[in-house]
């Protein structure tokens, strides 16, 4: 008797006890989960070059991107330079165009223009000279929380400093100066304007009129 069901199950194993559209349908489904098998292997081999590209295009995008401000900063210090000091409102323009440079070189604000492809280059037909002031790139302001963890991650309480509690002194050559030190962290005021409170003055100054110095011996 085991004999029998061991060769029954043998026949049933090879397709013998089945009919012809039974066998037949059996090797079709077969074939069909080969190709399924095979397709899902090509796909997940698609998937991975695609995020291999995706990943390239994402390094090229850096590359270009880091390209892209070393020009306009370098073309801001240029635009600096070429301003001079000839009279007051060369040197207003000529330090606020250094100040934007700067800015751009620590990330504090980043140019609003367009992604540029590795296959546009900058001296490519697409580029654009910029000639006049109204002609400089747009930058987005940086959020006021921002700028002062920013202060805060680099100037301690206490920290020594040139305050100008009016106008800056490339806006007024007269204006006050306070030399000075920061007697308080930076936070946001009305939640617009990041400030900081220094000694010998009672109210509030905004962090775009506070700048670090460095006292005798190098420190700050």
């Amino acid at each position: 008797m085991n004999a029998r069901r061991v060769s029954a199950a043998a026949l049933e194993a090879a397709g013998l006890l089945r009919s012809p559209e039974s066998a037949a349908e059996l090797v079709r489904w077969r074939e069909r989960t080969e190709e399924a098998e095979t397709s899902e292997a090509q796909l997940k081999g698609q998937v991975r070059g695609l995020r291999a590209y995706v990943a390239e295009l994402e390094a090229a995008r850096t590359t270009v991107a880091a390209d892209r401000d070393q020009q306009i900063i370098a073309w801001l210090v240029q635009k600096g330079r070429e301003e001079g000091t000839r009279n007051k409102d060369s040197r207003v323009r000529a330090t606020a165009t250094y100040r934007l440079a700067d800015k751009l070189s620590r990330g504090a604000v980043r140019p609003a223009c367009p992604p540029v492809s590795p296959e546009d280059p900058h001296d490519g037909p697409l580029s654009h000279r910029y000639e006049l002031s109204r002609d400089l790139p747009e930058v987005t302001p940086e959020p006021p929380e921002v700028t002062a963890d920013r202060w805060n991650a680099q100037y301690p309480v206490g920290t020594p400093v040139f305050a100008y509690p009016g106008c800056r002194p490339e806006d007024d050559p007269k204006c006050t100066q306070l030399t000075t030190r920061t007697r308080s962290a930076a936070s946001v005021l009305g939640g617009h304007t990041a400030v900081v409170w220094v000694d010998g003055h009672s109210a509030c100054i905004s962090l775009t009129h506070v700048d670090p110095r460095h006292e005798t011996g190098g420190a700050l």
